[in-house]
């Protein structure tokens, strides 16, 4: 018909194709996955494009340097936080801005993207129960017991994850990632000759 048809998802939320029933599309086939968020894999590309992003809108808004409004340090952090994903980079720096401005402030500090980063963690984990219904209980669980062992126990915000996809646990954790809960910041590391990857808790 030459046409296309754009489908936007969450890629471990989604079931593209049911060999059973044979109904759905299949990869590379029938579609074609394009990934659109840069993430922690590749912080310096990250930082590059939301700053050229956050850039032109500061301009539009008559600001012609980012460093004017908000220092490289809250930059830095807020890419972070944002895992690359340049909806959530933009919502938290209008949230950091919201915050500067409560403080009296004409800059965006740390201090207003950690407060910013509190409350946007708070409202995504409230989205994940609505979004997902009963699974989103789960998630939510399996997300406090690895804050708990990460940054309560371990004082740490980042981990090793034995890579088996057939266990539950793995699964939870790759929805978290897609979820942009937890983010990945090392696909491939291999401890002692097993194979693991790296991901962080902001």
């Amino acid at each position: 018909a030459g046409g296309w048809l754009k489908i936007a998802g969450v890629k471990n939320l989604l079931q593209l194709y049911s060999p059973i029933e044979r109904v759905g599309l299949q990869h590379p086939g029938d579609i074609q996955l394009i990934p659109l968020d840069l993430t922690l894999e590749h912080p310096a590309a990250a930082r590059d494009h939301l700053s050229g992003i956050l850039g032109q809108f500061l301009l539009a808004c008559g600001v012609k340097r980012t460093t004017e409004i908000i220092p490289s340090s809250a930059i830095d952090r807020l890419v972070w936080c944002s895992a690359g994903v340049a909806r959530d980079f933009l919502s938290l720096f209008e949230r950091s801005v919201a915050f500067a401005k409560q403080h009296g402030r004409h800059r965006v500090g740390v201090q207003e993207v950690n407060l910013a980063v509190g409350e946007f963690g708070q409202e995504k984990i409230r989205e994940l129960e609505q979004d997902i219904g009963d699974g989103g209980t789960t998630l939510r669980e399996a997300l406090e017991r690895l804050q708990t062992a990460v940054l309560d126990e371990h004082k740490r915000n980042s981990f090793l994850i034995r890579k088996d996809t057939r266990h539950e646990g793995y699964k939870a954790l790759q929805k978290l990632v897609d979820l942009r809960l937890v983010h990945l910041i090392q696909p491939s590391i291999t401890p002692g000759l097993r194979n693991s990857s790296a991901a962080c808790l902001t």
